[in-house]
């Protein structure tokens, strides 16, 4: 590959950077205007004021405890808690998703996060996944947003990554771009070259090359390399964004007002613009951290390699989500092929559904004789579910520390549904 070829910025690029830094200047003068407004006044004034400051101060002390005040700022309280994830999706005319990724900003543990999700991982939906099944067929994350819409696509993240989503924000092309070019461009380390309108606009290189806002969907749409690939060149086109999106919450705010980003709903502007300002903040002090969900061949979940990651970046125990029915992770060890196993797969996948639990797709592993059922949440779940599946009780066993669900069932060749 030849050298990096850096883009240069449109007129409206360096249009956009200077709005951005405009709003940066205003809230600077509006403290400097007050600190120069103070030297003009005199010492009574200086006097009475420190008098009447100290006695506000006293009164805060004594009302504060009385009163309940969070004692928050206004980006942590509109973060909604101590952390809070968004999922973000760039959807393609088609209406598939050709980017996915978890932003995740702690504001207890000053970090962050950036967690990209192959366009390929299986994912399950209710009804969609029978119909799915019947056909041949699995549900993919890509194909989801499209099938399911926003919502189900989001709670389908939530119960792979087995933690919280607050909302998602899904950004057509257009948006998007125009994401990026507001905020003046970003840079961006390729690994192929990007073209736009038949123009090769940069070329990968030793060094990170500036993309514009159509640059940058270019890069993200990249047919080439496995989807993996393709995740982490969305999440460095996130990171990119980050790296531009201002620390300050309330500006944060207004350049989500200004290019005219509206969640689905489940997630406010004010939510958003607390987790991005969060994470940018995070970024600057070297605490935010970024990884692609580890996923199969078959796009399932890749449970050893994505349990450990999953629990070390995003801070959960992955025993499920606070809010939901316990997630029961299910891998199939038949010895029989084709449509008898993807039959099995069903029955068990009904089996575990009517009896009350979430299902995760867990995936084949090689043929065994005996089932086992380990659970994390309580023993009553194993009981529950050997019951459901016509199992042993015997085959239930305590799990050690954290599992990535609470309860992982190995199906053997002695299910018999």
């Amino acid at each position: 590959m030849t050298g990096g070829q850096d883009v240069q910025p449109t007129y409206a690029e360096d249009e956009a950077q200077g709005e951005l830094e405009h709003w940066r200047q205003f809230a600077k003068q509006q403290g400097g205007g007050g600190r120069r407004r103070g030297r003009r006044l005199d010492r009574r004034t200086k006097m009475a004021g420190a008098a009447g400051a100290a006695l506000l101060l006293l009164a805060v002390a004594i009302w504060r405890p009385w009163s309940g005040g969070s004692g928050l700022s206004a980006g942590d309280e509109a973060l909604g808690g101590p952390r809070a994830e968004v999922l973000v999706q760039l959807r393609d005319d088609a209406g598939r998703a050709i980017g996915s990724a978890v932003i995740q900003h702690d504001r207890t543990e000053d970090r962050g996060a950036v967690v990209g999700l192959p366009d390929d991982l299986a994912v399950d939906v209710p009804d969609l996944n029978v119909d799915s099944a019947l056909a041949g067929d699995g549900i993919t994350l890509g194909g989801a947003l499209k099938a399911a819409g926003e919502s189900l696509t989001r709670d389908a993240v939530a119960d792979v990554l087995g933690v919280d989503v607050a909302g998602s924000f899904v950004l057509d092309i257009p948006t998007f771009a125009n994401v990026v070019r507001r905020l003046g461009g970003i840079e961006v380390k390729i690994d192929s070259p990007v073209t736009v309108n038949g123009r090769v606009v940069a070329q990968p290189g030793s060094k990170p090359v500036e993309l514009s806002g159509d640059a940058a969907v270019a890069y993200a749409a990249l047919p080439q390399g496995a989807s993996s690939t393709r995740a982490e060149r969305f999440v460095q086109i996130l990171e990119g964004i980050i790296a531009k999106v201002p620390q300050d919450y309330d500006l944060t705010a207004d350049f989500i007002d200004a290019v005219g980003l509206i969640g689905n709903g489940t997630l406010t502007p004010e939510r958003l613009a607390a987790i991005l300002s969060g994470a940018a903040r995070d970024r600057a002090d070297g605490a935010l951290k970024s990884a692609v969900l580890p996923v199969q061949a078959d796009g399932l979940l890749d449970v050893t390699r994505a349990a450990p990651m999953v629990r070390g970046m995003l801070g959960g125990k992955l025993t499920g989500r606070a809010d939901a029915t316990p997630r029961v992770l299910v891998q199939m060890a038949f010895s029989v092929e084709g449509r008898t196993r993807d039959s099995l797969r069903e029955r068990a996948r009904a089996d575990v559904l009517n009896a009350g639990y979430r299902y995760v797709e867990g995936g084949f592993l090689p043929p065994q004789s005996g089932s086992l059922i380990t659970v994390y949440g309580g023993k009553g779940i194993g009981d529950g579910l050997a019951l459901a599946l016509g199992l042993d009780p015997s085959v239930v066993h305590a799990g050690n520390g954290d599992g990535v669900a609470d309860a992982v069932v190995v199906l053997g060749n002695d299910y018999r549904p």
